[in-house]
């Protein structure tokens, strides 16, 4: 049987191995080693580390850990070198080096290995590109925005959610919605809602929430959900924006109150006039009795109009079952 050679050994490693001699001249390499960086044995061994190629190799990363780094450790874990080798392109590596003795001789070599590492790291870097893009458009949009993973945790929130809400950015990254100090997000019906606009796809508009706020006074908002994936993770998150309605619902409430108010005025001022009726009808000749009686009728049925509008939302629909049922009832009277 044939014996294994220690370099059958190190090219099935699936890192890039290199060995250097204590002058940095390359002494042997792996398979992998080759491939990652598309060269061939020819163009490696026997040539000084940065001789290597066009002397991409000859990079200042590369000189700190040789010459300034490894001089002072046995070994180093995890080094990351970006770097454009010309055969390859753009390189993202994370290099293991070790110095190691060879039996026998005693003499210093150091083994290296080099982990491919330029996908992941690529992503990462557009991730987080992509999140501060992202992040600066939450920032500008006016009304106040947060970003929730799928147990309701804030992993971005707008610089107007923070100014808003007095929470400085690092109390309420990471936190629960309903766990902020506020408290007024902290609602069953709410969690619910949110709960089921990631898995279930169903956004929501429109949700109120009244009440006083720390620094803020009374507010209402009204609460919008949508389902986001947040670029670079693929993983899906929901974007909850708050809108402040306050001033649109006091307008909207006093607008309410006034048209209530007018509809009970007329009311008061047709029974007024009603009375005059009444009160001409007891006075006149028999054959008028009927006609004033008729114009009284009448009048009572604005009356009962202006009663119902009154009693319904301002410049609302109104029940008309209701309105011939009062009707009636005073014409029985």
């Amino acid at each position: 049987m044939q014996a294994i050679s220690a370099q059958d050994i190190v090219d099935t490693v699936q890192e890039g191995l290199v060995v250097l001699d204590s002058q940095l001249t390359v002494v042997s390499a792996n398979l992998r080693f080759f491939s990652l960086f598309s060269v061939t044995p020819e163009e490696v061994i026997g040539r000084h580390i940065y001789e290597l190629g066009d002397g991409e190799w000859d990079t200042k990363s590369l000189q700190q850990l040789l010459e300034e780094i490894l001089p002072e450790q046995r070994a180093v874990e995890a080094f990351e070198v970006d770097h454009h080798f010309p055969p390859v392109g753009r390189r993202i590596v994370h290099l293991n080096a070790r110095k190691v003795f060879r039996e026998g001789n005693h003499v210093e070599h150091i083994l290296m290995t080099f982990y491919d590492v330029t996908d992941a790291r690529l992503e990462q870097i557009q991730a987080a590109r992509s999140a501060a893009i992202l992040q600066s458009i939450v920032d500008t949009v006016r009304d106040p925005l947060v970003i929730l993973d799928q147990d309701l945790r804030i992993t971005s929130a707008s610089r107007n959610f923070v100014e808003l809400f007095g929470d400085a950015e690092a109390a309420v990254i990471g936190k629960r919605i309903d766990q902020l100090k506020q408290g007024q997000w902290d609602v069953s019906t709410l969690t619910s809602l949110l709960e089921r606009v990631v898995p279930d796809e169903t956004p929501f508009d429109n949700f109120r929430v009244e009440d006083d706020f720390p620094r803020l006074g009374h507010k209402i908002f009204n609460l919008n959900a949508r389902k986001i994936f947040v670029p670079g993770n693929h993983v899906s998150h929901l974007l909850l924006a708050f809108e402040d309605v306050t001033d649109a619902v006091a307008e909207e409430r006093y607008k309410e109150m006034m048209a209530a108010e007018l509809a009970h005025r007329i009311k008061n001022s047709l029974a007024v006039i009603s009375a005059f009726v009444a009160f001409e009808m007891r006075r006149a000749a028999a054959p008028c009795i009927d006609g004033y009686q008729a114009m009284q009728t009448r009048i009572n049925a604005v009356a009962s109009l202006y009663d119902v509008i009154a009693q319904s939302s301002a410049f609302g629909p109104v029940d008309v079952q209701s309105y011939f049922n009062g009707i009636a009832k005073n014409i029985r009277s």
